[in-house]
């Protein structure tokens, strides 16, 4: 399936079709982790 070239400015506005965000937050791996106050 190709994709359809789009301008830069439409990834920058959000569209019905993608609502979805696209910055993630990253990955924790670890289980073991301690917040300090």
């Amino acid at each position: 399936m190709a994709q359809r070239e789009r301008p830069l400015k439409d990834y920058a506005i959000p569209s019905e079709e993608e609502p979805h965000s696209s910055i993630a937050p990253p990955t924790i791996e670890a289980r073991n982790f301690e917040l300090k106050p």
